[in-house]
Parts: structure tokens; sequence; C-alpha cells
């Protein structure tokens, strides 16, 4: 599964999942190159400047670094630069009183925002 929506000025690439069964089959790439594709068209047609940035983020539970090393690795892959730390990120976007990440109330994730401009 990969989603994401457009923002204001930007798409927001929120989900990319992979049931555990088909990791390592290069399928989150293919995904995750396809979205970035579909994105860069139809944000070139509406934007006046012919470019336009895709965020993302990672959640960081613990303050060691966002939970999924992976995911981390696989956006750099694609050229995603982060750009600041968002402290309880979770709890801020989502208004969760307790959040399933972290198990905490109130949320303490912060979120690793990644972004790549095209």
């Amino acid at each position: 599964v990969c989603y994401g929506v457009k923002k204001y000025n930007y798409f927001y690439l929120d989900t990319l999942c992979i049931a555990s069964n088909y990791k390592n089959k290069g399928i989150g790439s293919s995904l995750l190159d396809n979205m970035i594709k579909g994105i860069m068209q139809d944000f070139k047609v509406t934007s006046k400047s012919g470019g336009g940035v895709i965020k993302t983020y990672l959640l960081d539970n613990d303050a060691s670094g966002p939970n999924l090393p992976r995911s981390k690795a696989l956006i750099e892959k694609y050229g995603f630069k982060f750009k600041r730390v968002i402290p309880n990120f979770f709890a801020k976007d989502n208004n969760y009183d307790y959040c399933p990440d972290c198990k905490h109330k109130p949320c303490i994730c912060s979120g690793w925002e990644y972004i790549l401009k095209y």
C-alpha cells in the first residue's frame, strides 16, 4: 500500500506498507518510485513554478532516531533530505490523546521531517 495526499503547496507521502512475506523483493522501491513519478507529473502540470516538494515523516518514539531505519534508508535513496524534528508530532497532527505508536498519554513521539524537491 502506498498512500499520499496533496496538501496546500506540497504532496505528503503518508503511508508505505509492505506485507512481511513480500519484503525484500523490491516492491517498496517500486511503489515509491511510481508514486514519486506520478506526483511529479501531476504537480508540474498544476504548478506555475514547474516543480514542487514531497514531504514525509518518520516517527521516533524513544529519542534514538526514526523507528524504521530501513524506511529511512529507502527514502534517502530516493533523494529525500532531512529537514527537522517536530516534537510530539503524532499527537499534534492527529489530535490523539493516547498514541498507538509510543503508547503514552500524551504522545511523546517526534516526527523526523524529510523533503524531496523536484
